[in-house]
């Protein structure tokens, strides 16, 4: 532990030197080493460094630490952030850490963030959050003009397990231009397993025009067959299956 110690405080040290190379360096080798005696000094210099390489890497270097300690000083620095590459980093940091306690301020944040990158982030963190009242708003970006935004939106709502949003999802998976955004679509499907979940996917494997979207969807009917032991034949069949298993166990 004395080693541990005695490296935080070189680290430490790096981080008041005059290059910004080396104060990033410092900034990564202390969320490494991931001990909360180190956050006090990486939230001084992500608020204060000069430099938004180095702030950016104090910030990730708090998310790798994990200390909840941390949220009421990022959500601070959240709200006042004009640099975009710093309140993603920001954003990246509190999914990391995975608390509760940033999820209000992150729904929030949802709505007014101007960068596509930075609300592309804010969706993944509240899916690793995983607060289920995150749901509405990240419904609401499935219409986001950026495709990699609405992408990130169904990888959080397939972690939430977000069976409400189910309507939501296939509608993407048929209506949505991009082949990214529906293959994130499908597979999120893969992982809500319903009736009308699995039509879905079975329409995309034989319709969809794209072939990742196709495979996507072939996997993701693979999934819940292995999921639900049921054998998997031809994808008509296995989907009849599992189709009849959903119907079945409703019942009861």
């Amino acid at each position: 532990m004395s080693s541990v110690r005695e490296r935080i405080k070189k680290e430490i040290q790096r981080l008041e030197s005059p290059d910004p190379s080396v104060r990033s360096d410092a900034a990564l080798a202390l969320g490494e080493l991931a001990q909360s005696e180190a956050l006090e000094p990486l939230i001084s210099h992500l608020r204060g460094d000069p430099d938004d390489f180095t702030r950016e890497d104090c910030a990730l270097a708090i998310g790798m630490i994990g200390d909840e300690e941390a949220i009421p000083a990022l959500l601070e620095i959240l709200r006042k952030e004009v640099s975009e590459s710093v309140r993603n980093a920001v954003i990246r940091a509190l999914g990391e850490i995975g608390s509760d306690k940033a999820t209000d301020a992150l729904i929030a944040h949802f709505t007014v963030e101007t960068w596509g990158m930075a609300r592309a982030a804010t969706a993944l963190a509240l899916g690793q959050i995983g607060n289920q009242k995150a749901i509405p708003i990240l419904v609401e970006g499935l219409a986001d003009d950026e495709f990699y935004v609405r992408t990130h939106v169904l990888h959080a709502l397939r972690d939430l397990r977000a069976y409400s949003a189910i309507p939501q999802i296939i509608r993407s998976l048929e209506e949505d231009s991009n082949w990214e955004v529906r293959q994130a679509a499908v597979e999120a499907l893969g992982y809500l397993p319903s009736s009308d979940g699995i039509e879905a996917i079975l329409r995309a494997l034989i319709n969809d025009t794209h072939p990742y979207v196709r495979q996507a969807a072939e996997r993701s009917l693979i999934r819940l067959a292995s999921d639900y032991h049921v054998q998997y034949t031809t994808p008509e069949e296995t989907a009849l299956r599992l189709i009849k298993r959903f119907r079945d166990e409703k019942g009861n």
